[in-house]
């Protein structure tokens, strides 16, 4: 059987599209896994109340200046210690801490579809929420 010249070069094409897109794929979706571990992670450390209060406040000392504290305040409560530091987190990113972010995560959006709605780079919300575990936090 034999490739006509056009189905030769579209199969070419379709194989240098899997070949580069794959990779980046396979980032985002290293990248998701990466950040549900540190939230999970996050979430698993703060079960007690006090360690929730402790949490709370720590996120408010480093994040309060560019994060209403009533806005993390609410979000510590509505979410889960990991979600709230991701959300905490993107806002101080896309440099925004209106209701927007918010509103997309309660509605079920995940963190790597709200990263590309708001055109952030995923890795850049990963990097902050490594710094704040790296503070004791």
């Amino acid at each position: 059987m034999r490739l006509s010249r056009q189905n030769l070069v579209k199969a070419l094409a379709i194989g240098m599209l899997l070949m580069f897109f794959l990779p980046v794929i396979a980032i985002a979706n290293s990248e998701m896994d990466e950040l549900n571990k540190l939230m999970k992670d996050v979430t698993e450390k703060r079960s007690t109340p006090d360690q929730l209060r402790d949490f709370e406040e720590k996120l408010i000392d480093n994040y309060g200046h560019a994060v209403p504290p009533d806005t993390i305040k609410r979000l510590v409560k509505e979410f889960t210690p990991g979600e709230a530091l991701a959300i905490v987190a993107c806002m101080r990113v896309v440099e925004k801490t209106n209701d927007e972010i918010i509103n997309m995560r309660k509605s079920g959006m995940e963190c790597d579809k709200i990263s590309e709605k708001l055109n952030v780079n995923l890795e850049n919300i990963i990097k902050r929420i490594k710094a704040f575990r790296r503070m004791g936090c």
